[in-house]
């Protein structure tokens, strides 16, 4: 199942989000590709490496990474290429193979299900608050309902001035 160049075998615990509903309404804003495993977000035990990859080990726990390219800095149109579950096989799937960039160390805090959601909305909610245009100290977060990238905003930043739109439904 690993090929020697540079790839590892993870299974994955996905983390099942909008991405598959969006892909299959059309309405997906990055670059896909017919008959992808969808899903970028997944965490899992490596199982097998092969014999140029150097990060990981068998037995090591990892998380996928959103773009497989994107490893530091602003995003370039190559890395936009690189999506996980857009058009490379994502973490629906009891095995993935990955290049040992795409992947990074499980925080060893985290089970699998919480290491899965780092990838999609760990990382939306830290590029909106220290993105383009960080926060500053005082500054006010707005964040909508207790989904992932809201909650995680609030950890991230508990010292800020956080504040939350809910919708209660009897």
């Amino acid at each position: 199942m690993c090929q020697p160049d540079n790839l590892t075998d993870v299974p994955l615990v996905p983390n099942p989000n909008r991405l598959v509903v969006s892909i299959v309404q059309g309405q997906y804003p990055f670059p896909q590709r017919d008959k992808v495993v969808p899903a970028s977000d997944g965490a899992g035990v490596v199982e097998a490496v092969g014999s140029k990859v150097h990060r990981f080990k068998t037995g090591d726990k990892v998380v996928t990474l959103f773009n497989q390219a994107h490893l530091s800095g602003s995003v370039d149109p190559y890395i936009i290429t690189t999506g996980t579950g857009g058009v490379i096989d994502g973490a629906l799937q009891q095995y993935g193979a990955f290049n040992e960039e795409g992947l990074v160390a499980l925080p060893s805090n985290l089970d699998f299900v919480e290491g899965a959601t780092l990838t999609c909305a760990g990382l939306t909610a830290w590029n909106a608050l220290f993105g383009l245009k960080p926060l500053l100290p005082g500054d006010w977060v707005l964040t909508q309902g207790t989904g992932g990238v809201s909650i995680f905003a609030i950890q991230v930043r508990p010292g800020e001035l956080p504040c939350t739109t809910m919708k209660w439904q009897d």
